[in-house]
């Protein structure tokens, strides 16, 4: 079943479910661990990520990361914004 992925610092869920799932099936997810975990069990038809994650450190202003989870391949962008 496509739904909606959600992962944000869990204050933000209610707003982004409201906004990008309305009527739609979504999973919250409060960290990047744990969205990789919903990921490998799931089918997402959406993906929202709203950063920075509890879990999530990075010294350098800009990352890329490629990853492959469960044969799709997903290319994650963070930007600096301090």
């Amino acid at each position: 079943m496509a739904g909606v992925l959600i992962v944000s610092d869990p204050a933000a869920h209610a707003a982004l479910k409201s906004v990008f799932a309305a009527g739609a099936a979504a999973l919250c997810c409060a960290s990047a661990g744990e969205a990789r975990r919903a990921l490998l069990g799931g089918d997402y038809a959406l993906l929202i990520v709203n950063t920075p994650l509890p879990d999530e450190c990075c010294s350098a202003p800009t990352s890329m990361s490629e990853y492959e989870i469960g044969g799709r391949k997903y290319i994650v962008v963070s930007h600096y914004a301090g």
